[in-house]
């Protein structure tokens, strides 16, 4: 009686991340997809980091001059170039992010004309839950990158020391990354294989 059951395990599909060797097709693009968006968080982090220090900087100099003599020092225009690149960065990984998106509903599309939308790729995900977390990832930063790049505008040239400190805070915190930017990245790393 009890030779009547398989195990679960033996009656699944072979999920590409048992099958040994190199992956191909569309389960490569998928987990290098997610290894793009991983890679991608941490590079943004780094550049806001960057960032936060040249806005701080600025603010510093800027709040100092309300006090002081009205001159601003030759620096200032140094640390508003300086913030300028930070913000070019930013837009070249924003760009990545949009193809990734692209490529993403590329294969979802692929998948439809031949009907495989429903398939589990992975482990637990079809292509569908790829192409939602890239879609709102890629709006939570092309929101965050307009902040970024309006701050980048405003700050060498703002008279108020409140704003000034309303700038900085907007870009240390960004206010429109929030944490479902880590869930889905750490789920489609994991979804991926990349951890376990």
């Amino acid at each position: 009686m009890l030779n009547d059951y398989l195990p679960v395990a033996d009656l699944a599909p072979e999920s590409p991340l048992k099958i040994q060797g190199n992956l191909t097709g569309i389960p490569r693009k998928l987990k290098d997809f997610a290894a793009d968006w991983h890679n991608a968080n941490l590079k943004w982090a780094k550049e806001n980091q960057a960032g936060f220090a040249l806005c701080n900087n600025i603010g510093n100099i800027k709040i100092e001059s309300f006090v002081g003599d009205e001159s601003l020092p030759e620096s200032l225009l140094e640390l508003c170039d300086g913030l300028q690149s930070i913000i070019e960065k930013l837009h070249k990984l924003l760009e990545k992010m949009r193809q990734w998106y692209q490529s993403v509903v590329g294969i979802e599309n692929l998948l439809k004309s031949q009907k495989k939308t429903d398939d589990i790729i992975f482990q637990t995900w079809p292509i569908r839950n790829f192409v939602q977390a890239a879609k709102e990832l890629l709006s939570m930063y092309e929101k965050e990158f307009e902040l970024k790049k309006t701050i980048c505008e405003n700050i060498c040239h703002s008279e108020n020391k409140t704003e000034i400190l309303f700038m900085l805070a907007a870009w240390k915190h960004e206010p429109y990354l929030e944490d479902a930017v880590a869930v889905h990245t750490q789920a489609m790393i994991r979804e991926t294989g990349h951890e376990t």
